[in-house]
């Protein structure tokens, strides 16, 4: 929602840049073209045709540079809308990379106004998932490899069909489908 919100008021300041050049300008035309036409008529067209070419002129000249200036406005908002949103990409594509060496202690950290915080907080919600996911696994195997080394302890000083051995085993097979089960949500 932040980054559609992002872009109306990016756009509504664009269309408020234009019309605050094109008011600027019209101003200043109004009051440095305002003449007193004089007494006669021939007079008034004298000082029409004079005032005319210097309208022009400045206009033509005011517009340009309030062109000008409402581009390079538009062009540093642009630069600055376009980091909000290439800085969080740049990150994710680092945050990706180190989870594909395997490290899971990274995270994607945004700037206050950055865009695209809602894929950066998928990214960090799986990557948290995955990593109590790894620890649970790592869990279930550290039981296991004392499970097992219990039971060859118990093997070795008794009978194989022994409560402790059966026991063992039946704890073995739990932890075993305990790890199945959670290495079964990964495809």
């Amino acid at each position: 929602m932040k980054e559609r919100q992002g872009f109306i008021g990016f756009g509504f300041r664009v269309f408020l840049y234009i019309l605050i050049g094109l008011v600027v300008s019209d101003t200043l035309l109004y009051y440095l073209t305002d003449h007193n036409l004089g007494s006669s008529i021939y007079e008034a067209f004298a000082i029409l045709e004079v005032t005319r070419s210097a309208a022009v002129t400045f206009t033509a000249t005011v517009n340009a540079f309030v062109n000008l200036a409402v581009l390079a406005v538009v062009l540093a908002a642009s630069l600055m809308m376009s980091h909000r949103i290439a800085g969080p990409m740049y990150r994710m594509e680092k945050v990706a990379g180190s989870l594909a060496q395997g490290d899971l202690t990274v995270s994607v950290n945004l700037r206050d106004k950055d865009y695209m915080t809602a894929p950066a907080e998928a990214l960090d919600a799986a990557i948290a998932e995955t990593r109590a996911n790894i620890a649970s696994i790592k869990a279930y195997k550290d039981q296991l490899t004392e499970k097992a080394s219990e039971l060859e302890r118990v093997i070795a000083q008794g009978p194989p069909e022994s409560e402790d051995s059966k026991r063992l085993i039946a704890e073995v097979k739990a932890l075993s489908e305990a790890l199945t089960a959670n290495l079964g949500r990964y495809k």
